[in-house]
């Protein structure tokens, strides 16, 4: 029996788990979020010894996770005094970054049990993930069938809501301590041999209602890989599942995994209004007596004139630095549209230091020339900025010079361009936006394939590029095999096959075929996939022999 590994988001157990095709890769199924989070807040009922085990264990594992956590508790629950006692050690040991509280509660046979949910707020702030569900215990206690418990990445309104709920419990929560630990041993009530069998013939009947109405000529497969279920009648043909019916829309497997890449990143933009100013200053084409615009007929013409007190050399490499940002950004990043860069996760750290280095190369370069003073600096530049200003008024007014109020107007402008590049962030702020990709029917205006494929033929060309470009990584400074870690969002499996370089050339003309081929950008998408995973050529083209045929009946039946 094979075991799952889980990606957010996820439900468990999910179907391939309920049929014993595979089990759960560990006992707590999110257990794999824990080495990544710097805090976990929730509600966990039916805690015992194994619980207890596993927060011991990942608070020994990871020495910066804060853990708080109410205990829901009731009559006869799974929890005792030992398991209390255990906790409170861990407490005591992890002062100040484990605590739990205890919410005793009564069970409600109208409102049912005790919530279980947990936050697991990422160690980088990229990521927030809720696990929710009626499953105690963390998941260690084997759920129902009837359970379904859901893992998901959570939006921001989502997680503060969230907080505001569990702040109010929390404060009306009783400490963990000595005491409280104490829980009377109890057990579930046993009722009356007559209420026990008359339970037994319900589940019977129950039982003999569900064999009644399964149609004896239906068989239930369940995928191994995907976990889609499908009824398959006497005829081999597929009956309708319930939700079709109510319009819930299937994610193909290719869809699915497009969808779930969009989750691993976020839409990169920069806060131009963060940026500073170019280090020399426009100077108005009218100052010299001239029109800076002029048009006869169909010819246009456009006078420009710039200032500064930097030398040529050094505004050259301040300039280069300034407007690196955009170079950086694409390095660590993907396209989405024209303009629009998708970036990883697990790049934004590594691209965030990247930027830093930069903008302190910069802001060292400026004050090694200026100081502290740019107003002081400008001031001992004036005989020479009069003096070009001045030869450069001549060429169109041999006798005259420049008025003192153009002088000062200069000289304030290249002051303030100055201080603002050295009392700010000599590169702009940047911004994240979340993005998602949402499968639907394309229409004549648009369709969420297209952007899709422009992101999947980046990451497809790109390791395949780092292996066979010495250029693609100009500009930044990091070694090659932890740029490829970071950038490497599908697993691509030619780092397991490490192939030569004539090979990768091949598969770089191959996905550049690909892309002119007649397909549609879905199809596009699945086939860059293949190459990814690292499918061998003659199961790629024949794929490619079934979308040719599949599009050509298309066209036959127009």
């Amino acid at each position: 029996m094979g075991r799952i590994s889980k990606h957010v988001p996820f439900v468990w157990p999910d179907t391939i788990e309920l049929t014993g095709q595979a089990q759960e890769s560990c006992l707590v199924p999110y257990h794999f979020l824990t080495p990544d989070t710097s805090s976990i807040f929730g509600v966990v009922s039916g805690i015992d010894s194994e619980g207890a085990l596993w927060l011991e264990h990942i608070s020994n594992e990871n020495p910066e996770l804060h853990i708080k956590l109410v205990l829901a508790l009731y009559g006869a629950c799974a929890t005792q005094t030992e398991d209390l006692e255990r906790l409170f050690t861990l407490q005591q040991r992890y002062s100040g970054r484990v605590e739990f509280k205890i919410f005793a509660t009564q069970l409600s046979y109208l409102a049912g049990t005790p919530s279980n949910i947990l936050c697991f707020i990422s160690r980088e702030s990229l990521n927030t993930s809720i696990a929710i569900g009626p499953t105690a215990n963390f998941g260690i206690t084997e759920a129902l069938e009837a359970q379904a418990n859901l893992v998901f990445k959570a939006d921001a309104p989502t997680v503060d809501s969230w907080r505001k709920w569990f702040e109010l419990l929390w404060l009306k929560s009783s400490p963990l301590s000595e005491s409280t630990a104490q829980i009377p041993h109890l057990v579930p009530a046993r009722g009356t041999d007559e209420a026990e069998e008359m339970w037994r013939q319900y589940e019977v009947e129950c039982q003999l209602a569900f064999k009644n109405a399964l149609r004896s000529d239906i068989r239930i497969e369940v995928d191994p890989e995907t976990g889609e279920v499908t009824a398959i009648d006497e005829n081999g043909e597929e009956v309708e599942m319930p939700t079709k019916s109510l319009g819930v829309p299937r994610l193909d497997k290719v869809a699915d995994r497009v969808s779930r890449l969009y989750g691993k990143g976020a839409m990169v933009t920069i806060d131009k209004g963060s940026r500073i100013p170019p280090l020399d200053a426009p100077i108005r084409a009218e100052w010299f007596g001239i029109k800076s615009s002029r048009q006869i007929g169909a010819v246009t013409r456009e006078v420009k004139y710039r200032i500064s007190v930097l030398d040529e050399k050094l505004l050259k490499d301040l300039e280069n630095r300034r407007k690196s940002i955009r170079q950086i950004i694409n390095a660590f990043s993907y396209p989405l549209a024209e303009s629009v860069c998708w970036m990883p996760d697990s790049a934004r750290k590594v691209m965030e230091l990247e930027l830093e280095r930069v903008n302190k190369e910069g802001n060292e370069l400026i004050g090694g020339v200026i100081g502290n003073d740019a107003e002081k600096f400008v001031k001992s530049q004036i005989s020479r900025i009069i003096d070009d200003a001045n030869k450069m008024y001549k060429d169109f007014n041999p006798n005259g010079e420049l008025g003192k109020e153009v002088i000062d107007e200069i000289v304030s402008d290249l002051t303030e361009r100055l201080q603002k590049a050295m009392n700010g962030r000599f590169l702009p702020q940047i911004s994240y936006t979340e993005v998602s990709f949402s499968p639907n029917k394309d229409s004549e205006t648009s369709s969420c394939w297209v952007q899709a494929l422009s992101l999947m033929e980046a990451i497809s060309r790109f390791p395949r590029e780092l292996a066979v470009d010495p250029f693609k990584m100009r500009g930044i400074r990091i070694n090659e095999s932890e740029y490829a870690k970071v950038m490497d969002v599908c697993d691509d499996s030619i780092y397991q096959r490490r192939p030569y370089k004539d090979i990768i050339n091949e598969e770089l003309d191959f996905i550049k075929n690909i892309l002119k081929e007649g397909f549609t950008a879905r199809e596009k998408c699945e086939l860059l996939l293949d190459i990814i995973d690292g499918k061998s050529k003659d199961d790629i083209n024949h794929k490619i022999a079934e979308f040719v045929t599949k599009t050509a009946n298309a066209k036959d039946s127009e």
